[in-house]
């Protein structure tokens, strides 16, 4: 299992490669399908922070949450870079200017608003009367 450290270096690499772009997201395997991660197409990664062994990626309004597990991994290439597993066996594709991070199993990946995104709809919703 992925420890604290390995997972703040992951954080590094990952923020390093992405933070700030604009990301193409896919989700080429029917689990990152199921999660929605889709969603994030598009959105401008803004932030990366870890807690514990949980690994969150901000992009707006939505957080990527991901804990790997046992078995799971973040790796990151090089666009046009081979990757070292299939792609079919990919959770979710985060692809910015110049990389692809690319994350494999675990037990966990989900998407959800963050607390600033649920301040902000709410306060819509109250000056538009709904």
């Amino acid at each position: 299992m992925p420890e604290g450290d390995t997972i703040l270096r992951i954080r590094h690499r990952l923020a390093d490669a992405l933070a700030g772009q604009a990301l193409a997201v896919s989700a080429p395997s029917a689990r990152g399908k199921a999660t929605g991660v889709e969603r994030l197409d598009g959105a401008v990664l803004e932030r990366i922070e870890t807690h514990g062994k949980h690994l969150m990626l901000a992009c707006g309004d939505l957080v990527l949450h991901s804990h790997l597990g046992m078995s799971g991994s973040w790796q990151l290439y090089r666009h046009g870079e081979r990757w070292r597993r299939s792609r079919n066996s990919a959770w979710v594709v985060l692809s910015g200017e110049r990389h692809e991070a690319v994350q494999f199993g675990g037990p966990t990946q989900s998407l959800a608003h963050t607390c600033a995104g649920d301040r902000r709809r709410a306060a819509n919703r109250a000056a538009v009367g709904a």
